[in-house]
């Protein structure tokens, strides 16, 4: 995956998970937009976005308990991924 497209990618989900009413989305929204700041900071070391995608997937696991039914899963499995330090 290019650089561009990992961007564009992030813009996506940032938008999607905006739409939300729930606050614990709004919070994840905002970590994804910093996640893009860090990706294309000149200066940012891998340790910080390391640390920023745990933080999303505390976050993701968290804010799993609100979504629907079909979706809870996958969201809950994303949240394991992000927050896993040993990937």
């Amino acid at each position: 995956m290019k650089f561009d497209d990992s961007i564009k990618m992030i813009d996506e989900w940032q938008t999607l998970v905006q739409q939300s009413k729930e606050p614990e989305f709004k919070e994840i929204a905002t970590e994804l937009k910093d996640l893009k700041q860090l990706l294309k900071g000149k200066k940012t070391k891998a340790s910080d976005i390391s640390e920023k995608l745990i933080n999303m997937g505390e976050q993701t696991s968290k804010a799993s308990s609100l979504t629907a039914r079909g979706f809870k899963g996958a969201i809950q499995k994303l949240g394991k991924s992000l927050d896993s330090e040993d990937d």
